[in-house]
């Protein structure tokens, strides 16, 4: 088996928005590679200093965070701007978000 390249794990995590898929999960996303859960594990953990889990979770607050900047909260509701984002629910994206940010989306929508 080839080794896992970082133009391969790069156009399905970020050029396809494979973190935007609410049932993004490691299994899944090692069939698409190609490759054995622990290979793409560890790949992302060398590579990108994270664990999947977190990696998804930063770039669905990112993708939050410029919905937000593009003022689609006034169009949508918080759950589904959070929904858009990837996460199943509002409190896992709100966890989320505190832990990355250090803050509440409503108080990052105050700062905006």
């Amino acid at each position: 088996m080839n080794s896992l390249s970082l133009s391969n794990f790069e156009f399905l995590f970020y050029g396809n928005q494979y973190f935007l898929h609410s049932e993004a999960n490691l299994d899944d996303f090692s069939l698409k590679l190609n490759h054995s859960k622990t290979e793409v594990s560890n790949f992302i953990k060398t590579q990108m200093g994270d664990s999947f889990i977190e990696l998804l979770n930063k770039n669905r607050i990112n993708y939050f965070k410029e919905l937000l900047k593009s003022k689609h909260h006034e169009t949508f509701t918080i759950e589904a701007l959070s929904q858009m984002s990837g996460f199943n629910n509002r409190q896992s994206m709100y966890n989320s978000f505190k832990k990355y940010e250090g803050c509440s989306p409503s108080d990052y929508i105050n700062y905006l």
